[in-house]
């Protein structure tokens, strides 16, 4: 009986040390191998951009489908330039010329 209570005890002592190995050499090696790295950023240069004066233009077409709005709403609608123009539409619902697959 005393053999079976001290290879417990032997087995409990190396589950114990084969954990803290895992944790002291695992956790650190899990952390520097997963870790993100961080580029340090240049502070002053960002710093100077907030008095920067920044004007963004896009440009923006808006198309409307003939019929789509009613004639009181196309006159409504502030547009500066203005242009009708008829687009044909393919028909076709695949690129190619020859057969869809």
């Amino acid at each position: 009986m005393a053999a079976d209570e001290t290879e417990k005890a032997r087995g409990k002592r190396a589950a114990l040390c084969f954990a803290a190995i895992a944790v002291l050499l695992g956790l650190p090696l899990w952390w520097k191998t997963t870790e993100t790295y961080r580029a340090s950023l240049p502070d002053a240069h960002i710093a100077r951009l907030d008095v920067l004066a920044f004007q963004l233009t896009v440009p923006i077409a808006v198309v409307f489908a003939k019929g789509s709005l009613p004639a009181a709403q196309q006159r409504r609608l502030p547009f500066a330039d203005t242009r009708e123009e008829e687009t044909p539409l393919n028909r076709k619902p695949w690129v190619s010329s020859d057969r869809p697959w």
